[in-house]
This record gives C-alpha cells, structure tokens and sequence, in this order.
C-alpha cells in the first residue's frame, strides 16, 4: 500500500492553515490603511504575486532538496492567503477565530481523499481523486451561494478553503506514480492553488471583469475594484 498521500495530509493542512492566518494579517493591515483598500486591484493582489515569486525561486533552486520543496509550498500557501486577505478586506470583513471552523469541511474533504488514495483497489482511487475534486468544487458553489445570501465571511472561507483543496486530489494521486519526488509534486499543488485562488480573488475585485480578458489594465484607474467597493457598501 503507498501512503504517499498520508505522508502529504498534514503539509496540506499546515498550508490550510497558513491561507487562514495570512489572510486574517493582511486583512488587518489592509483596513488600518485607507490608501491599501483603495488600491487598484492588482496593487492589492501584488504582495500575493511577489511572494509567489519567491515560491517559484525556491522550487527552482530546490534540485531534489525537499525542505526547499516545502518552503516552496508554504510560500504559495502565504501568497494565497495575502489574496484572500485582499478580499476581505475590500468587503471590510476582518476574520475571526470562527474563520478557522469554516475550513474544517475542506480540511475533512482532503483527510478523507488521502486515505482513500492509499486503497490498493483502483476504483477506489479514482473515486477518491474524483469525489475530492467534486467536493472542492461544491464547497466553492456552496460559498459563491452564501456570499450571495450576504454571509460574506462563511462564503468566502468555503470558497477559497475549496480552490485551495482543488488541485490536491490529483496531485495526490500523482504521487502514487513510481519514481515520483513527492515533495516536489506538493510544490507544484501550491502553484495550482495559488494560481485558482488568485484569479478568484481576481474576479472578486474586478467584480467579474478578469473574466473579459483583464481589461482595463490602467494602474491609475481602478473601475473595477471602485464598482465592487460600491457595490459592497450598498449591500452593507
């Protein structure tokens, strides 16, 4: 039985819960300053691109040393929080210590896609890499449902705990693969979620304009996030 999976559940949930912590800091300091929250969009999101930044020079210089696969990932889990921190602090939303229970079903989802990636049957494999990522991808409809109904910090934690869940599934089962570098296979699950937490965060911002191809890229205008920042006012 490989238990690679096993041997990667507690880095996932370590990474979980540096996106929480991370998002909860730069939440603070983004609503301590004015300038910050006003910030177009991609200003906000750059901590969150430089520090992907610095992932990505980790993984490069790594060369089969796991620890530096490691940093690398918790990197991308930091930079990933620094995004979500952008959110809410647009949504002038500063998390508690409840914000933590809100990840327990993606924590949960990925537990169980762990253990069942260790089955030596393989439909159960791949029902596990399946149902993880369908579960992933529930929980982000369940949040975008709820941050519609106006529970804005609950449907913000379930969508982002889900996009951050979204690419361990398969990088899991990828680790079952002979000859696989494990560490180097989590390194490159951080990119993912970083990657889908990003452009949702993206998409929050613009209030959906990422998805026209980013446009008006102009640092000095700032229309998206201006009709996202009025558009929350309105529904507070």
């Amino acid at each position: 039985m490989n238990k690679a999976p096993l041997k990667m559940l507690p880095r996932f949930l370590l990474g979980l819960l540096t996106v929480a912590l991370s998002a909860r800091l730069v939440a603070a300091v983004f609503l301590a300053n004015d300038d910050l929250r006003s910030a177009h969009w991609l200003l906000q999101l750059l901590p969150a691109l430089v520090y992907m930044g610095i992932a990505l020079a980790a993984h490069w210089l790594a060369k089969g040393r796991k620890w530096l696969y490691i940093l690398s990932y918790l990197i991308n889990a930091f930079a990933s929080g620094c995004a979500v921190g952008a959110v809410l602090s647009d949504a002038s939303l500063l998390p508690d210590a409840g914000l933590l229970v809100a990840l327990l079903p993606a924590a949960a989802i990925g537990t169980a896609a762990s253990w069942l990636l260790t089955s030596p049957r393989r439909f159960v494999r791949r029902l596990a890499t399946v149902g993880g990522t369908v579960g992933a991808l529930a929980l982000v409809g369940v949040g975008i449902y709820l941050w519609d109904c106006r529970e804005t910090l609950l449907g913000c934690a379930l969508v982002f705990s889900g996009l951050f869940l979204l690419p361990f599934p398969m990088g899991c089962k990828a680790m079952l693969r002979e000859g696989t570098d494990l560490y180097r296979c989590l390194s490159f699950t951080g990119f993912g979620a970083f990657i889908a937490i990003a452009f949702g965060a993206a998409v929050i911002l613009t209030d959906g304009e990422a998805l026209e191809g980013l446009d008006g890229f102009d640092i000095g205008g700032g229309e998206g996030s201006g009709t996202k920042k009025a558009k929350v006012k309105a529904d507070m």
